[in-house]
């Protein structure tokens, strides 16, 4: 028998979402068909996250699996992850009827930097844009990546953090600068953070500004999710 695994995500009432951790579910029981998969979220939703694992921990009884592990699919060590999270797989471990283990949120997986060294190409101008927190130890994380990926750090709680990046840019007389946003999933805050852009666009008609797709479901998340499980084995990735 392989595992039980259940993935949380922020959840949100944009539908977006939703669909997309679907789709990486579909994807993810595809290459591992022994595995059962489920997935749910933190807010926005009907019943409570610590509800939605108690009611997968006994599907997961039903089917024979002998305990169940958690995955919080976040990118920054935020109060979600750090409080919220736990606080809700704390509750549910005391009512489930099988072993819960939450297991290290998708950030802190080690296949993240080569996956994201893959999209923010070396010898071109980038900005990273993360979301931010109110917990200082996100902010220092979103600096840390962007440092080791020779880009420029902004955070989308700090809406200027963005134009200043860009004018940090312009001042070494860059013409061309490409803006990551560090995102799992498209929805609302990406279209937003596009509007943005191209309002800095008009701002600054002399440059070039690229938006880039965030992280989305797809063969390089499939394994660093199965990386962020234990899994051995990693899917074939397309060179098309």
């Amino acid at each position: 028998m392989s595992t039980a695994t259940f993935l949380v995500i922020h959840g949100s009432r944009d539908p977006r979402p939703g669909l997309e951790l679907a789709e990486l579910l579909r994807q993810l029981r595809s290459h591992s068909p022994r595995s059962l998969m489920g997935g749910g979220a933190l807010e926005a939703t009907e019943i409570s996250l610590t509800e939605q694992i108690q009611q997968f921990s006994h599907q997961a009884q039903i089917c024979g699996y002998p305990a169940i592990n958690v995955l919080p699919l976040f990118l920054l060590p935020g109060v979600h992850v750090c409080e919220d999270v736990p606080a809700a797989v704390k509750t549910a471990q005391a009512l489930s009827p099988l072993p819960i283990t939450l297991l290290p949120y998708l950030g802190q997986q080690p296949g993240l930097m080569p996956l994201l060294q893959s999209i923010l190409k070396a010898n071109q101008a980038w900005v990273f844009l993360g979301h931010g927190s109110r917990r200082p130890g996100a902010m220092a994380w979103i600096d840390h990546l962007a440092g080791q990926l020779g880009a420029i750090p902004a955070y989308w709680t700090k809406p200027e953090s963005l134009k200043v990046a860009i004018e940090q840019l312009v001042s070494q007389g860059t013409t061309e600068i490409r803006i990551f946003p560090y995102l799992l999933f498209a929805g609302k805050l990406l279209e937003l953070i596009t509007q943005q852009v191209q309002d800095l666009n008009l701002d600054y008609p002399q440059l070039r500004l690229h938006l880039t797709d965030c992280l989305r479901p797809g063969p390089e998340l499939v394994n660093l999710v199965q990386d962020g499980l234990g899994f051995s084995e990693t899917l074939v990735l397309s060179s098309n």
